[in-house]
């Protein structure tokens, strides 16, 4: 049975290797069926108030699923969850942050909090998973 981790555990750093730009998000919105317009319009970005077009949310939750399979690769991901904080602005540059914020053992899972932000800002995007190591799996 593989043990698990520790509240408070840090997990380092996970950089998305390119940054977020308006083609990539174009190419989201086209494979998601995500037709905002704030999302692949910069006109109507602007016209909202924001720098330019902005990253779609569950985009941010889709990179929280990544780090999680980085971090942690054989675990189940059994629930995924997250809030939206503050838009993020393309072009971005993201890295996620991990920490172990619960653990059942009875249950043998715990809760994995991600957050996802730009340099310098306030996290735009905060996740919580709820995970079960490989040979815990029932």
């Amino acid at each position: 049975m593989t043990a698990l981790p520790i509240v408070g555990t840090t997990l380092p750093a996970w950089s998305v290797r390119a940054p977020i730009d308006a083609a990539w998000v174009r190419r989201y919105a086209g494979a998601s069926g995500d037709d905002n317009p704030l999302h692949v319009d910069p006109a109507v970005a602007r016209a909202a108030g924001f720098a330019g077009p902005i990253v779609p949310g569950m985009m941010l939750l889709g990179l929280c699923e990544r780090a999680i399979r980085a971090w942690y690769p054989d675990a189940e991901i059994l629930r995924l969850a997250g809030r939206f904080l503050q838009p993020v602005v393309t072009p971005a540059a993201l890295t996620l942050t991990g920490r172990v914020a619960l653990v059942n053992a009875a249950k043998a899972t715990f809760i994995l909090r991600v957050l996802v932000g730009v340099p310098d800002a306030a996290p735009a995007c905060m996740a919580d998973a709820t995970l079960r190591p490989p040979q815990t799996q029932a």
